[in-house]
């Protein structure tokens, strides 16, 4: 196996993990929050922290991987295609950091400030905050506009 197969393949893989944990995460939170049943919110969303913690070391493992695929494959760090994902990844990580973690946290914090029986005013509020909802539309499009990139590597 060629070290550049190697770095691919690692690519590949951590990204794919680093989707599944963050976007499948996201999407089963967003499930359990519009349940509104507060014991549901609160153990969903203390289950999930760990794997949306775990999320970002996958992207940066698949990027770190994905810029020796670059370097192992002779191509130029400043490709038109590379330079684009590098800019969706930005997004990526300022929505992140912007919207859907934030969300996450104060859903958590009102949940545990809750009563079991009916949600709180302050969790109803950050519930229906459609701010977070940016993240959960934008993610899925820029993931596949990566992967887009990365095969087809337009403008090569």
């Amino acid at each position: 196996m060629s070290i550049w197969l190697f770095f691919k393949v690692a690519h590949v893989v951590a990204i794919l993990f680093g989707v599944g944990l963050s976007l499948g995460t996201e999407l089963l939170l967003y499930r359990i929050a519009r349940s509104n049943q507060v014991p549901l919110i609160r153990a969903g969303f203390s289950l999930a922290a760990p794997l949306l913690k775990a999320a970002p070391a996958m992207y940066l493992l698949g990027l770190v991987m994905g810029l020796l695929t670059v370097w192992a494959g002779g191509w130029s760090f400043v490709a038109p295609w590379l330079v684009i994902s590098y800019c969706l990844f930005a997004l990526m990580i300022f929505l992140n950091v912007r919207f859907r973690a934030p969300w996450v946290k104060r859903v958590l914090t009102a949940a545990r400030e809750s009563a079991e029986s009916e949600p709180s005013a302050l969790l109803r509020a950050t519930l229906s905050d459609r701010r977070a909802t940016i993240h959960m539309y934008v993610a899925p499009v820029a993931i596949l506009a990566q992967a887009f990139l990365m095969i087809v590597k337009p403008f090569a």
